[in-house]
Protein backbone atom coordinates (compact mmCIF):
# COMPACT_ATOMS: atom_id res chain seq x y z
CA UNK A 1 0.00 0.00 0.00
CA UNK A 2 2.79 2.41 0.98
CA UNK A 3 4.72 1.61 -2.22
CA UNK A 4 1.59 2.18 -4.30
CA UNK A 5 0.97 5.55 -2.64
CA UNK A 6 4.59 6.64 -3.12
CA UNK A 7 4.46 5.54 -6.74
CA UNK A 8 1.27 7.57 -7.30
CA UNK A 9 2.80 10.66 -5.68
CA UNK A 10 5.95 10.30 -7.77
CA UNK A 11 3.86 9.98 -10.94
CA UNK A 12 1.97 13.17 -10.10
CA UNK A 13 5.19 15.05 -9.35
CA UNK A 14 6.73 13.94 -12.63
CA UNK A 15 3.60 14.91 -14.54
CA UNK A 16 3.64 18.38 -12.96
CA UNK A 17 7.35 18.75 -13.73
CA UNK A 18 6.81 17.69 -17.32
CA UNK A 19 4.11 20.34 -17.75
CA UNK A 20 5.87 23.06 -15.75
CA UNK A 21 5.78 26.54 -17.18
CA UNK A 22 9.30 27.72 -17.81
CA UNK A 23 11.57 30.37 -19.19
CA UNK A 24 13.13 28.44 -22.06
CA UNK A 25 15.66 31.02 -23.29
CA UNK A 26 17.37 34.13 -21.98
CA UNK A 27 20.03 36.32 -23.58
CA UNK A 28 21.57 39.03 -21.39
CA UNK A 29 23.88 40.24 -24.22
CA UNK A 30 26.58 41.15 -21.71
CA UNK A 31 29.37 41.22 -24.30
CA UNK A 32 28.14 37.83 -25.50
CA UNK A 33 25.88 36.43 -28.21
CA UNK A 34 25.29 33.24 -26.20
CA UNK A 35 22.24 32.26 -24.15
CA UNK A 36 22.42 32.47 -20.36
CA UNK A 37 19.34 30.21 -20.10
CA UNK A 38 18.96 27.47 -22.69
CA UNK A 39 21.50 26.79 -25.42
CA UNK A 40 21.94 28.98 -28.50
CA UNK A 41 23.99 31.75 -30.08
CA UNK A 42 23.07 34.74 -32.18
CA UNK A 43 25.31 35.44 -35.15
CA UNK A 44 27.85 38.24 -35.31
CA UNK A 45 28.14 40.33 -38.48
CA UNK A 46 29.30 43.74 -39.71
CA UNK A 47 26.18 45.42 -38.31
CA UNK A 48 26.18 43.89 -34.83
CA UNK A 49 28.25 44.88 -31.82
CA UNK A 50 27.79 45.62 -28.12
CA UNK A 51 26.83 48.95 -26.61
CA UNK A 52 25.99 50.57 -23.28
CA UNK A 53 22.91 49.11 -21.62
CA UNK A 54 20.15 50.94 -19.74
CA UNK A 55 22.15 50.74 -16.50
CA UNK A 56 25.17 52.45 -18.06
CA UNK A 57 27.22 49.24 -18.32
CA UNK A 58 29.62 49.20 -21.27
CA UNK A 59 29.07 46.33 -23.73
CA UNK A 60 25.92 45.34 -21.85
CA UNK A 61 23.43 45.37 -24.73
CA UNK A 62 23.29 44.18 -28.34
CA UNK A 63 23.71 46.89 -31.00
CA UNK A 64 22.10 46.23 -34.40
CA UNK A 65 22.93 48.71 -37.16
CA UNK A 66 20.47 48.02 -39.99
CA UNK A 67 21.39 44.36 -40.34
CA UNK A 68 19.96 41.74 -38.01
CA UNK A 69 21.03 38.54 -36.32
CA UNK A 70 19.74 34.97 -36.13
CA UNK A 71 19.92 32.03 -33.72
CA UNK A 72 18.74 28.44 -33.90
CA UNK A 73 16.57 27.84 -30.83
CA UNK A 74 14.90 24.40 -30.65
CA UNK A 75 11.72 24.08 -28.63
CA UNK A 76 10.14 27.44 -29.43
CA UNK A 77 6.34 27.56 -28.94
CA UNK A 78 4.67 26.81 -32.29
CA UNK A 79 1.11 26.31 -33.48
CA UNK A 80 -1.30 27.78 -30.96
CA UNK A 81 0.91 27.08 -27.95
CA UNK A 82 1.17 29.75 -25.27
CA UNK A 83 4.24 31.99 -25.22
CA UNK A 84 5.77 35.22 -23.94
CA UNK A 85 8.60 37.20 -25.51
CA UNK A 86 10.19 39.94 -23.39
CA UNK A 87 12.92 42.35 -24.50
CA UNK A 88 14.27 45.84 -23.90
CA UNK A 89 14.58 48.13 -26.93
CA UNK A 90 16.28 51.49 -27.56
CA UNK A 91 16.08 53.00 -31.06
CA UNK A 92 18.83 55.19 -32.52
CA UNK A 93 16.67 56.05 -35.53
CA UNK A 94 13.08 55.16 -36.25
CA UNK A 95 11.56 54.29 -39.60
CA UNK A 96 8.07 55.59 -40.31
CA UNK A 97 6.61 52.18 -41.19
CA UNK A 98 8.45 49.19 -39.69
CA UNK A 99 11.13 48.68 -37.06
CA UNK A 100 11.25 44.90 -36.58
CA UNK A 101 12.12 43.64 -33.10
CA UNK A 102 11.99 39.83 -33.33
CA UNK A 103 10.54 37.04 -35.45
CA UNK A 104 10.36 33.27 -35.68
CA UNK A 105 8.34 30.81 -37.77
CA UNK A 106 7.48 30.82 -41.46
CA UNK A 107 6.75 34.16 -43.14
CA UNK A 108 3.13 33.20 -43.77
CA UNK A 109 2.55 32.09 -40.18
CA UNK A 110 5.11 33.67 -37.89
CA UNK A 111 5.43 35.10 -34.38
CA UNK A 112 6.97 38.56 -34.33
CA UNK A 113 6.68 42.24 -33.49
CA UNK A 114 7.50 45.62 -34.95
CA UNK A 115 7.05 49.23 -33.86
CA UNK A 116 6.90 52.63 -35.51
CA UNK A 117 6.58 56.18 -34.12
CA UNK A 118 2.89 55.73 -33.29
CA UNK A 119 2.16 52.00 -33.07
CA UNK A 120 3.21 48.62 -31.68
CA UNK A 121 2.24 45.45 -33.58
CA UNK A 122 2.39 41.77 -32.71
CA UNK A 123 1.86 39.25 -35.54
CA UNK A 124 0.54 36.90 -36.98
CA UNK A 125 -2.41 37.51 -37.04
CA UNK A 126 -1.64 41.18 -36.55
CA UNK A 127 -2.64 42.79 -33.28
CA UNK A 128 -1.76 46.49 -33.01
CA UNK A 129 -2.00 49.25 -30.45
CA UNK A 130 -1.51 52.99 -30.90
CA UNK A 131 1.49 53.98 -28.83
CA UNK A 132 4.06 56.77 -29.11
CA UNK A 133 7.63 55.44 -29.41
CA UNK A 134 10.51 57.90 -29.17
CA UNK A 135 14.24 57.78 -29.88
CA UNK A 136 16.87 57.25 -27.23
CA UNK A 137 14.57 55.72 -24.60
CA UNK A 138 14.86 52.20 -23.24
CA UNK A 139 11.42 50.59 -23.51
CA UNK A 140 10.49 47.20 -22.08
CA UNK A 141 8.17 45.36 -24.48
CA UNK A 142 6.38 42.11 -23.68
CA UNK A 143 4.26 40.15 -26.16
CA UNK A 144 2.23 37.22 -24.84
CA UNK A 145 -0.29 34.70 -26.18
CA UNK A 146 -2.31 32.24 -24.11
CA UNK A 147 -3.92 30.31 -26.96
CA UNK A 148 -6.81 32.76 -27.17
CA UNK A 149 -5.63 36.29 -26.44
CA UNK A 150 -2.65 38.27 -27.68
CA UNK A 151 -1.42 40.90 -25.21
CA UNK A 152 0.99 43.79 -25.66
CA UNK A 153 2.77 45.41 -22.71
CA UNK A 154 5.19 48.29 -22.43
CA UNK A 155 7.14 49.16 -19.30
CA UNK A 156 5.13 46.70 -17.23
CA UNK A 157 1.72 48.05 -18.28
CA UNK A 158 -0.86 46.15 -20.37
CA UNK A 159 -1.45 48.31 -23.44
CA UNK A 160 -3.80 46.14 -25.47
CA UNK A 161 -5.45 42.69 -25.58
CA UNK A 162 -7.07 41.06 -28.59
CA UNK A 163 -8.64 37.66 -29.34
CA UNK A 164 -6.58 36.07 -32.13
CA UNK A 165 -5.93 32.57 -33.47
CA UNK A 166 -2.22 31.93 -33.96
CA UNK A 167 -0.79 28.97 -35.87
CA UNK A 168 2.95 29.66 -35.90
CA UNK A 169 4.76 27.29 -38.29
CA UNK A 170 8.28 26.04 -37.61
CA UNK A 171 11.00 27.37 -39.91
CA UNK A 172 14.02 25.33 -38.80
CA UNK A 173 13.81 26.83 -35.28
CA UNK A 174 15.29 30.12 -36.52
CA UNK A 175 14.75 33.12 -34.24
CA UNK A 176 15.71 36.56 -35.56
CA UNK A 177 16.32 40.03 -34.13
CA UNK A 178 16.06 43.15 -36.31
CA UNK A 179 14.83 41.27 -39.40
CA UNK A 180 11.45 41.12 -41.14
CA UNK A 181 9.35 37.98 -41.26
CA UNK A 182 11.01 37.33 -44.65
CA UNK A 183 14.51 37.85 -43.25
CA UNK A 184 15.09 41.25 -44.85
CA UNK A 185 17.60 43.71 -43.38
CA UNK A 186 17.59 47.51 -42.93
CA UNK A 187 14.54 47.60 -40.64
CA UNK A 188 16.18 48.14 -37.25
CA UNK A 189 18.72 50.67 -35.96
CA UNK A 190 19.21 50.53 -32.23
CA UNK A 191 19.89 48.26 -29.28
CA UNK A 192 18.19 45.18 -27.80
CA UNK A 193 18.81 43.77 -24.35
CA UNK A 194 17.68 41.03 -21.96
CA UNK A 195 15.69 38.89 -24.40
CA UNK A 196 13.57 36.31 -22.56
CA UNK A 197 11.35 33.61 -24.10
CA UNK A 198 8.78 31.72 -22.03
CA UNK A 199 6.63 28.74 -22.99
CA UNK A 200 3.57 30.19 -21.26
CA UNK A 201 1.68 33.48 -21.13
CA UNK A 202 2.86 35.57 -18.19
CA UNK A 203 0.14 37.13 -16.08
CA UNK A 204 -0.19 40.91 -15.81
CA UNK A 205 1.41 40.74 -12.37
CA UNK A 206 4.32 38.65 -13.64
CA UNK A 207 4.96 41.12 -16.47
CA UNK A 208 4.91 43.96 -13.94
CA UNK A 209 7.38 42.09 -11.76
CA UNK A 210 9.58 41.35 -14.78
CA UNK A 211 9.72 45.06 -15.59
CA UNK A 212 10.39 46.03 -11.98
CA UNK A 213 13.31 43.60 -11.75
CA UNK A 214 14.62 44.94 -15.06
CA UNK A 215 14.73 48.52 -13.81
CA UNK A 216 15.64 47.85 -10.17
CA UNK A 217 19.37 48.33 -10.68
CA UNK A 218 18.78 51.58 -12.53
CA UNK A 219 16.68 52.90 -9.66
CA UNK A 220 19.20 51.77 -7.04
CA UNK A 221 22.04 53.42 -8.94
CA UNK A 222 20.46 56.67 -10.04
CA UNK A 223 17.44 57.33 -7.85
CA UNK A 224 19.07 60.18 -5.93
CA UNK A 225 16.34 62.80 -6.44
CA UNK A 226 13.48 62.57 -3.97
CA UNK A 227 10.08 62.58 -5.70
CA UNK A 228 7.13 63.15 -3.39
CA UNK A 229 4.35 62.65 -2.50
CA UNK A 230 3.62 59.47 -4.45
CA UNK A 231 0.72 58.73 -4.80
CA UNK A 232 -0.42 62.33 -5.11
CA UNK A 233 -3.66 64.26 -5.65
CA UNK A 234 -2.40 67.63 -6.81
CA UNK A 235 1.32 68.03 -7.42
CA UNK A 236 4.64 66.24 -7.32
CA UNK A 237 7.76 67.75 -5.77
CA UNK A 238 11.48 67.22 -6.42
CA UNK A 239 14.28 67.65 -3.92
CA UNK A 240 16.40 69.60 -6.47
CA UNK A 241 15.80 71.66 -9.59
CA UNK A 242 15.51 69.30 -12.55
CA UNK A 243 14.20 69.02 -16.10
CA UNK A 244 11.01 66.95 -16.20
CA UNK A 245 9.12 65.03 -18.86
CA UNK A 246 5.78 63.46 -17.92
CA UNK A 247 4.20 60.76 -20.10
CA UNK A 248 1.11 58.59 -19.81
CA UNK A 249 1.04 54.79 -20.12
CA UNK A 250 0.81 54.99 -23.93
CA UNK A 251 3.98 57.08 -24.14
CA UNK A 252 2.22 60.36 -24.95
CA UNK A 253 4.07 63.39 -23.57
CA UNK A 254 1.78 65.21 -21.13
CA UNK A 255 4.15 67.88 -19.84
CA UNK A 256 7.76 69.08 -20.18
CA UNK A 257 9.35 71.56 -17.80
CA UNK A 258 12.92 72.83 -17.30
CA UNK A 259 14.62 73.65 -14.00
CA UNK A 260 11.63 73.08 -11.74
CA UNK A 261 11.17 71.56 -8.31
CA UNK A 262 7.42 70.96 -8.60
CA UNK A 263 4.93 69.80 -11.23
CA UNK A 264 1.18 70.42 -11.15
CA UNK A 265 -0.90 67.25 -11.75
CA UNK A 266 -4.25 68.53 -10.49
CA UNK A 267 -5.75 68.69 -14.01
CA UNK A 268 -4.87 65.08 -14.87
CA UNK A 269 -7.12 62.05 -14.65
CA UNK A 270 -6.42 59.45 -11.99
CA UNK A 271 -4.00 56.74 -13.06
CA UNK A 272 -0.36 55.87 -13.62
CA UNK A 273 2.17 58.23 -15.22
CA UNK A 274 5.91 58.17 -15.85
CA UNK A 275 8.46 60.85 -14.98
CA UNK A 276 11.83 61.21 -16.72
CA UNK A 277 14.23 63.54 -14.89
CA UNK A 278 17.26 64.91 -16.73
CA UNK A 279 19.99 67.52 -16.37
CA UNK A 280 20.66 70.51 -18.64
CA UNK A 281 22.90 68.39 -20.89
CA UNK A 282 20.04 66.01 -21.62
CA UNK A 283 21.50 63.23 -19.46
CA UNK A 284 18.71 61.13 -17.92
CA UNK A 285 19.10 61.08 -14.15
CA UNK A 286 16.27 58.73 -13.21
CA UNK A 287 12.77 57.55 -14.07
CA UNK A 288 9.83 57.22 -11.70
CA UNK A 289 6.32 55.80 -11.83
CA UNK A 290 3.75 58.25 -10.44
CA UNK A 291 0.22 57.44 -9.31
CA UNK A 292 -2.29 60.28 -9.57
CA UNK A 293 -5.21 59.72 -7.19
Amino acid sequence: MKKTLLSAVFTVIMAVAANAQTKIYEFSFDNSYSATVGTGNFTSNSGTSFTTDRHGNANGALRIDNTGTTATLPGLPYGSLSRTISLWVNLNSIFASYNFLYNYGKATASEGAFINPTKVTNYLPSHSSNLTNSLGIWYHFVFSYNGTYSKIYRDGVLISSSAVSKNTLNNLDIFTLGLTEKGLESYFDGAIDDLKIFDYALSDAEVGDLHTVGIKDLYLTNNTISVYPNPTKNQINFSVLTNVQLTNVTGQIIAEKKNVNTLDLSHLSSGMYFLTLSDNKGQILQRNKIVKE
